[in-house]
């Protein structure tokens, strides 16, 4: 996506959630079985995806048969339509007239600061909002790295102090972690 973005290509369709493949079986055939991707991944993949333009689905929530996944799929889909949404909308404008990308590496945030382009797991939606998504197994934390600015913290709220790491940001299955940028007259 990032890649794509800075090619020109700001709508894209990245894969769809739970993965866009076939399962085989021994002998290489397409299997008559379908198999569902693993609960968390699941979850995670649907987590990011809800950042990004376009959402594709191969499995529903509701094959899982677990009224868990359900609830956390329909409080994803409300906050995409009330925060994220906007957002996409508003820098496809931009994108469209300018020629930014949608999703940005961080670098495009400060081109100055180094780790901005270390940073390969965060991306950003314009430089409005930072997203660090949770992309291992059984992972509950993450360090986050926050460039220059201050960041309200989109799960509880506080403010961070950016140009700095957050080392073991704690996280549940169903949140991702996101920053928005606190405008400049509250900057600290």
């Amino acid at each position: 996506m990032l890649t794509y973005g800075l090619l020109g290509y700001p709508l894209l369709l990245p894969a769809a959630i739970g993965g866009d493949f076939n399962v085989k079986n021994s002998t290489g055939e397409p299997s008559t079985i379908e198999s569902l991707p693993d609960r968390e991944l699941y979850i995670r993949w649907y987590q990011i995806a809800s950042f990004m333009p376009v959402m594709k689905f191969i499995h529903n929530p509701n094959s899982y048969d677990d009224p868990r996944i359900v609830e956390i799929a329909r409080n994803i889909t409300r906050f995409r339509e009330l925060k994220v949404s906007p957002l996409l909308k508003k820098y496809s404008r931009v994108a469209l007239d300018t020629g930014l990308p949608i999703i940005r590496p961080l670098w495009m945030i400060d081109a100055n600061d180094p780790s901005c382009h270390a940073v390969e797991d965060e991306f950003s939606i314009g430089d409005k909002l930072i997203v660090a998504p949770i992309l291992y197994s059984g992972r509950k934390s993450r360090n986050i790295y926050l460039p220059t600015g201050v960041w309200k913290d989109g799960i509880d709220g506080s403010l961070h102090k950016g140009g700095r790491w957050i080392n073991d940001y704690r996280v549940q299955e169903n949140e991702t972690p996101f920053f928005e940028n606190v405008p400049s007259i509250m900057n600290i």
